[in-house]
């Protein structure tokens, strides 16, 4: 895929010039030129003589990869992946393939003020299908470097729950991050000898760092054998 940037006034846009072999969706062309889809980029498609574009408003955002090129935080994450979330959810509403969503940390843009993302929608067939999203987040919580400053309870309770749905489902996922974002993220381990229906959260530390180890190695095994299989960059 060949993209360029232009910058039109105070204004910046990622271009993609349709190719003479590309295979427009004209159904998901019209979505998401005709609405303002949550989690989606906002594109326009312009031609110019013969020459056709989509050209995709990134004003004042940077790709996630370089939004998480250093330590991130509990917002930058949440943020970026509450974005990515919606986008699949929309997808399903919207009836657009979610082949079409380009999961790639260079194709999804991030608000650097709100760390809230949008993913680049890209209305043209492509043989390779859509990207496993439940491996996406998951490739993403194994290669980035939380602040380990903050409260990381939250690194925990994303993975715990990478792990151990086999089928991702996106409006569960969004519960969860709403949930984290809501509540601060607190992570309750339930004390075994607390009496039945008494509901006491034991908050000791080392309870929390020893589910946040065993969670952090079941997810590193689960996303080293799975790296494999990731579709690299068209």
């Amino acid at each position: 895929m060949a993209f360029t940037f232009e910058t039109s006034g105070n204004n910046t846009f990622l271009v993609y010039a349709i190719q003479e072999e590309d295979v427009l969706d004209t159904m998901t062309l019209g979505m998401i030129t005709n609405n303002r889809i949550p989690g989606m980029a906002s594109v326009l498609y312009t031609q110019m003589n013969q020459d056709c574009f989509l050209k995709y408003n990134v004003t004042a955002k940077v790709t996630v990869r370089q939004f998480f090129s250093g330590v991130v935080n509990k917002r930058r994450l949440l943020g970026v992946f509450s974005g990515v979330a919606e986008a699949l959810a929309a997808a399903e509403e919207y009836m657009i393939d979610n082949g079409s969503l380009l999961l790639d940390m260079d194709y999804i843009y991030a608000d650097v003020r709100s760390c809230r993302a949008e993913v680049v929608c890209l209305p043209v067939v492509r043989e390779t299908g859509a990207v496993d999203s439940g491996l996406f987040f998951k490739n993403i919580m194994f290669s980035t470097q939380f602040d380990q400053t903050e409260n990381c309870d939250y690194v925990a309770r994303i993975i715990n729950y990478l792990n151990s749905t086999p089928v991702f489902v996106v409006e569960n996922f969004l519960r969860l991050l709403e949930e984290l974002q809501g509540t601060g993220g607190d992570f309750f381990i339930w004390r075994t000898d607390a009496p039945a229906g008494s509901g006491a959260p034991d908050r000791r530390a080392d309870a929390v760092q020893a589910v946040y180890v065993k969670a952090a190695g079941q997810f590193q095994g689960t996303a080293t054998a799975a790296r494999s299989g990731v579709p690299g960059k068209r």
